[in-house]
């Protein structure tokens, strides 16, 4: 994984605190409730767990990136982990936002730990989120990545209800395509379940320190 470039660490907690003000339709996490999978693990976590975690292995959506397209599945390789997110690259904060921290938070856990993980992006707009689009995207914050694309509605909603998300994408009188999304990120192990929520905004300390926590429990 590359270095973060320009986007320090400084600038990406000023990023937050602004989108965090201003908003790109992303609407606040729940309050994290104790449990999961793992009593003492979810106690570690800084973001949000629950007593019955998501189960999301059985849920599949098309995977249009070059050379992977075919059929994911929600579950990451055995002894990895998967960051998966819902947005569009026409988002003017969240999106690209979070996905910076990721990079940061990748490149501060080290090659080593980078190695077992997976960003997955669920296209929300995928009218104008094109594959070539989502890979362009993409490759800018992730090396290993998996571009989620359907044009199927009921698909889409079924994905989104699995994670307990939602968005819509509308038009409109003066034409303008208008998104709402929820910021919030997910860590899913190699059974799809997902071990702990990250809303938007959350620190790239706090990532790393998930992510950290998460690769033990997945180790033990």
């Amino acid at each position: 994984m590359g270095t973060t470039g320009t986007l320090t660490r400084a600038a990406l907690a000023a990023a937050a605190v602004a989108v965090a003000a201003a908003g790109c339709g992303a609407d606040a996490s729940t309050s994290t409730t104790a449990g999961t999978t793992s009593e003492a693990a979810a106690s570690s976590y800084r973001g949000v767990t629950r007593p019955d975690p998501f189960q999301v292995g059985d849920v599949t959506l098309p995977d249009v990136t070059p050379g992977q397209e075919g059929t994911f599945a929600f579950k990451a390789p055995e002894g990895e982990l998967l960051f998966v997110f819902f947005g569009y690259t026409n988002c003017p904060d969240v999106c690209p936002t979070t996905m910076s921290y990721y990079k940061a938070a990748l490149d501060e856990l080290g090659p080593e730990a980078a190695d077992k993980l997976q960003a997955a992006m669920v296209a929300i707009d995928p009218e104008r989120d094109t594959p070539e689009v989502m890979e362009r995207f993409l490759s800018f914050y992730a090396d290993s990545r998996h571009a989620l694309r359907t044009l199927d509605p009921a698909e889409l909603d079924a994905a989104e209800e699995a994670f307990g998300t939602t968005s819509s994408v509308t038009t409109n009188a003066d034409g303008k395509v208008e998104v709402v999304h929820s910021g919030t990120a997910y860590l899913v192990d190699d059974q799809g379940t997902v071990l702990v929520e990250l809303p938007f905004g959350v620190s790239v300390d706090d990532l790393v320190h998930d992510i950290s926590v998460a690769l033990e429990q997945i180790d033990g």
